[in-house]
């Protein structure tokens, strides 16, 4: 008798060449509405460059497009890892799927 399968957990199934060996997660599980809200959600933080850009403005003067680039070399390289990850890596669940796999081996 199989096991039961649990929400969110990696199933067993046909392997592909973009994916690990026989795992992958499984299709047509979120619905439009849950996809609208993690977007939102991941987004949100995001929306406050827009928001604060006239109040940043206001208080640092020209300097603050070189805050932003500031900012954008700060970040650069841990969007370069996520990206190499992800290559070697391709999951749907980012992160969590990465340390499944890194923990699970």
């Amino acid at each position: 008798m199989a096991p039961p399968e649990q929400p969110g957990r990696l199933v067993p199934t046909q392997p592909s060449a973009s994916a690990s060996p026989g795992i992958t997660l499984r299709h047509s599980v979120l619905s439009l509405l849950t996809v609208a809200g993690l977007g939102a959600i991941i987004m949100s933080p995001a929306l406050g460059l827009y928001f604060n850009w006239g109040p940043m403005s206001i208080a640092t003067g020209p300097i603050a497009p070189l805050i932003y680039m500031l900012a954008l070399l700060i970040s650069l390289p841990t969007a370069i890892s996520y990206a190499m990850v992800s290559k070697e890596i391709p999951a749907a669940g980012q992160a969590y799927t990465w340390l499944w796999h890194c923990f699970s081996t």
